[in-house]
């Protein structure tokens, strides 16, 4: 009987054991600056706590893989690519893991020299203290074998759970019919915006001066949510919220945020309107511009890029430009940004505006250009500095 029993423990321990072998286990290594940069090149990973200052702001990330190579980091979903450095480093005894996505939206908002507090093959914990306020904020990075197009996450643009509030944002203009501040009625201040959606971008066109904001789609705790943000632009900062989606239709998007420190409830309506910066009897109508007819056509390349008196075409190499509605693509091998032209007309002289927002280099290349000369394979192009009077020149060639 004892050789019996003794056979069924030994038959018992074999099987655990093999089990806990064949079960995948995160590994943890010392803390060190050395274990943490070789932790983070491995794989992709992914954000699942972002808290700041006590509120919960993971959806802002949460649509994001992340890649770490050679102190690059990179963050991409299927609609928008941003690239950031990293580094390792000791302070106090602790180590540190620094971020810096510079002015990119949303990523700037991870700029900190970041406290690790967890390490492992699958987790990287990350804290910050203000220096200042005292403020605490956490990072956490998960590995995952996810891509930013997997059609199981729930905040990925492209997944039919959005895919209904997606297809109707991006269809025709918008204008701000409601802005209610707990309980104060800004509305007045929106009057004279129409609002585009498209690709993961939000144009705010003013009487033809025109600002570029992001669209994030989500959801947090199973709430469909749409994430405003225009950076420091004013008024438009005013909109930047992780809004609650109440409802959407073809002609409305009704949205509300209750705000995590005094609980108070904004209020946001945009509905769709026929006016647009288009109208034939508009000046500023871009439909009406012989360079729209052309830049319109085919595909383009920026075959000169002179920046007072220094060239910087090379910048530009492997970038073909397309321009259409408003909006132009920049792709280079596989990667495609989005930026927004327009024609407009200062003091009679027709302008050709270009806006890629922070996206380097292609940032270089936000101006209102003169025009010098307009074909359907060559399109010249001057800008003259308000501040020091330099002079930069722009050619772009058709292919």
């Amino acid at each position: 009987m004892k050789k019996i029993f003794f056979n069924f423990l030994i038959l018992i321990t074999s099987i655990l054991f093999l089990n806990s072998c064949n079960k995948e286990t995160a590994t943890t290594a010392p803390l060190t600056n050395a274990n943490v940069t070789k932790s983070v090149q491995s794989g992709t990973w992914r954000v699942t706590k972002y808290e700041d200052n006590g509120k919960n702001e993971l959806l802002l990330f949460s649509a994001y893989v992340f890649t770490f190579e050679s102190g690059k980091v990179m963050a991409s979903n299927s609609i928008n690519n941003a690239t950031g450095s990293y580094s390792t480093g000791t302070d106090d005894s602790k180590v540190q893991f620094t971020l810096n996505f510079g002015t990119t939206i949303p990523f700037d908002e991870m700029n900190e020299d970041w406290d690790v507090v967890e390490l492992n093959s699958n987790k990287i914990s990350l804290k910050h203290t203000s220096g200042g306020s005292g403020e605490i904020d956490y990072l956490v990075f998960e590995k995952t074998s996810s891509i930013p197009t997997d059609p199981t996450n729930p905040n990925n643009p492209t997944n039919p759970i959005n895919k209904d509030i997606l297809t109707k944002i991006q269809i025709g203009n918008w204008v701000i019919s409601l802005f209610d501040e707990n309980g104060v009625n800004n509305t007045s201040q929106f009057n004279n915006y129409i609002f585009t959606i498209s690709d993961g971008k939000i144009l705010a066109n003013n009487v033809g001066n025109k600002s570029a904001g992001t669209v994030t789609l989500g959801k947090d705790n199973s709430k469909d949510k749409i994430i405003l943000n225009f950076g420091t632009q004013s008024p438009l900062d005013e909109l930047n919220e992780d809004w609650e989606v109440i409802s959407v239709t073809d002609s409305t998007i009704n949205l509300k945020h209750i705000s995590g420190g005094n609980g108070g409830t904004d209020l946001l309506t945009f509905s769709k309107t026929t006016n647009t910066p288009t109208n034939p009897t508009d000046p500023n109508n871009p439909t009406n511009s012989i360079l729209i007819t052309n830049i319109t056509k085919g595909q383009w390349i920026v075959s000169n890029y002179t920046d007072d008196g220094k060239d910087e075409t090379t910048d530009y190499t492997g970038y073909v430009l397309v321009f259409s509605n408003g909006q132009v693509k920049a792709t280079k091998n596989t990667t495609t940004n989005i930026g927004f032209y327009s024609v407009e007309r200062s003091n009679n002289i027709e302008e050709f505006v270009l806006n890629f927002g922070t996206t380097i280099p292609l940032d270089e290349l936000n101006e209102d250009w003169q025009i010098l000369e307009n074909t359907a394979t060559k399109i010249s192009l001057k800008h003259v500095s308000g501040g020091n009077g330099g002079t930069d020149l722009l050619t772009l060639t058709r292919q």
